[in-house]
């Protein structure tokens, strides 16, 4: 009888473990493994944003966002915490920034509050830094959602749809309000707010060639003025559509964005404190009112999976 030396059998039991754990977190995760160059990645820039940063780090990674450059605003909260294991994993950037980090731009509003000069040239550097890293980007904030339609599994497969004939897609925007939450409730945005104005909104101007709103854009292609408008560099191609309001529901579009504008009227006034501005009785009546009459739950569906990966990935933590 052949034996198998004890030392064998322990190497073949490690690795036997070490495949089936690899396994499980895979069939859990189903993440692709992070490479030096994304075919897309996001640029975006918090502040105490660590309550809801890691679901729309999860939402976008499962629908294949390869990479996210996350722009701390000297935020107090505990966002390296929870962004550790995706850090880890390498699906994450964190960028320390703050207001000093200001350098000489023409098209900065000399008014503009203090976070939103940080955010501009935050994401400027973003997009500047970072360029070579990745074949396109978007450049969005984290109360914002990117929804594809049942034609498009993901981001990667929209992406190859367009390539070849765009350099920029302008995103629809749906915005969403409060759902009649005072107090920010438990569990997950996409979970807790449903109702959303009854129409979708589209802006360009094609006298400036600067369109309001977000996007997908080639990085190759991109000169941009950050955040809510871009100019693309002469010659690229995009497609656009001029300032309107499409009422109904827009499921014929092929992406459209979540914007969870408001939240509770308790995460809104907080929003506000950061942008320095005021509240009133009539704003809040406002906010409780607006932009909650079509329900929509397009995104509730990955509830599950979002907390799955952010079971799995608290492993690495």
């Amino acid at each position: 009888m052949n034996y198998i030396p004890s030392n064998s059998i322990i190497i073949v039991s490690l690795l036997l473990c070490i495949y089936t754990f690899a396994h499980v977190q895979g069939q859990v995760c189903n993440l692709q493994a992070p490479n030096p160059i994304h075919k897309f990645s996001i640029c975006t820039m918090v502040h105490n944003e660590a309550k809801y940063v890691e679901e729309w780090v999860a939402y976008h990674l499962l629908i294949k966002a390869d990479h996210m450059y996350i722009y701390n605003d000297e935020s107090s909260d505990d966002i390296e915490q929870v962004l550790a294991p995706y850090i880890k994993q390498g699906y994450v950037t964190l960028v320390q920034w703050n207001k000093l980090k200001q350098t000489v731009n023409s098209d900065l509003v000399p008014n503009d509050p203090p976070y939103t000069r940080a955010q501009r040239f935050a994401l400027a550097d973003c997009v500047y830094n970072h360029r070579n890293e990745s074949e396109w980007f978007g450049i969005w904030d984290v109360d914002e959602f990117v929804v594809l339609n049942s034609s498009y599994s993901d981001l990667h497969v929209f992406i190859d749809s367009i390539k070849d004939k765009l350099d920029n897609y302008l995103i629809p925007l749906t915005v969403f309000g409060s759902s009649g939450y005072e107090a920010t409730p438990n569990g997950l945005v996409v979970e807790n707010y449903k109702w959303r104005s009854n129409y979708t909104l589209f802006g360009f101007d094609a006298k400036t060639n600067k369109f309001s709103g977000k996007s997908l854009y080639s990085a190759q292609c991109s000169a941009p003025n950050v955040h809510f408008t871009n100019t693309l560099r002469e010659g690229c191609k995009q497609h656009y559509k001029g300032w309107a309001k499409a009422d109904g529901v827009s499921t014929h579009l092929p992406i459209t964005m979540n914007h969870y504008a408001t939240k509770s009227w308790e995460h809104f006034v907080e929003k506000m404190r950061k942008w320095n501005w005021g509240v009133s009785d009539d704003l809040k009546n406002n906010i409780m009112e607006n932009d909650n009459n079509y329900y929509d739950d397009n995104l509730v569906k990955f509830a599950s999976r979002i907390r799955e990966l952010e079971s799995c990935m608290a492993k690495f933590n």
